[in-house]
């Protein structure tokens, strides 16, 4: 009785060596795999392939694809699938003529690089320099005042304070301001060249025939510009003034024969 009880014994221990061997195997075999994917992953993440070989900039007009690219800080020594993106756009944002950045990856090896550029809207003079400003407000450039773009009005009175390039523009009169010229047709905009804004009731602009409109803030400007483009069209003598901030009794002076 006691030798089957052994026996009994000795086969239990037996079953119990083998299982907790095939468990062993099965951990070390488990190890190793996740063992051999990572070095695989780090292989395959850190290879020659996903270097990138192709950088495309579009979106681009003013600034040239080679100062994108350089801007961006990014070489053909960098890997497509570590690429620093946050990094990348950061440093493409930084020039003040690029509104927004979007990266764009084609594996293994094509990244395109989509920017919207910031246009120049008006002038704003300051001392002797004229900074330009986008419809928002914000500085992209500063230039001499003699070379100042002849398409873009230079607003030359109006209570703002010291902006540099990459600055925003702030305040209820600027704000103003870039609303009502916003506001002008495509034909009275483009032939606008100075702009006084002592207050917004009174912003007035010059055009290049030497016509001076008084045009006030942005409201009524749809009847503000009908009744400026009626004026011009039944004019029987030459006009040097027109005020529109009461577009209902616009007030009109001719050059005096």
């Amino acid at each position: 009785m006691r030798r089957n009880v052994e026996e009994a014994k000795q086969r239990r221990n037996e079953k119990l060596r083998q299982t907790r061997g095939r468990q062993s195997l099965k951990l070390l075999a488990a190890v190793v795999a996740v063992l051999a994917v990572a070095v695989g992953g780090y292989l395959i993440v850190n290879s020659d392939y996903w270097l990138i070989k192709s950088i495309t900039v579009v979106g681009n007009r003013r600034l040239t694809s080679k100062q994108v690219v350089d801007e961006a800080c990014v070489d053909y020594k960098t890997s497509l699938l570590r690429l620093p993106a946050a990094e990348i756009t950061a440093n493409v944002k930084k020039d003040p003529w690029v509104e927004d950045v979007q990266l764009s990856r084609v594996l293994p090896n094509r990244l395109t690089i989509q920017i919207k550029e910031r246009e120049a809207f008006v002038g704003l003079k300051q001392g002797d320099k004229v900074l330009v400003l986008d419809k928002t407000g914000f500085v992209v450039q500063s230039m001499e005042s003699t070379t100042t773009e002849t398409s873009m009005p230079v607003i030359s009175d109006i209570k703002v304070g010291r902006l540099r390039v990459g600055d925003q523009g702030k305040g209820a009169v600027l704000e103003g301001a870039l609303k009502s010229l916003g506001r002008l047709t495509p034909e009275l905009r483009a032939k606008a060249t100075w702009v006084s804004v002592p207050s917004i009731e009174k912003l007035t602009f010059q055009t290049v025939d030497g016509l001076e409109i008084v045009y006030g803030g942005p409201e009524d400007a749809p009847k503000k510009n009908f009744v400026i483009k009626k004026i011009l069209q039944d004019a029987s003598g030459k006009i040097v003034h027109i005020n529109v901030t009461a577009p209902d009794n616009p007030v009109v002076r001719k050059l005096k024969q």
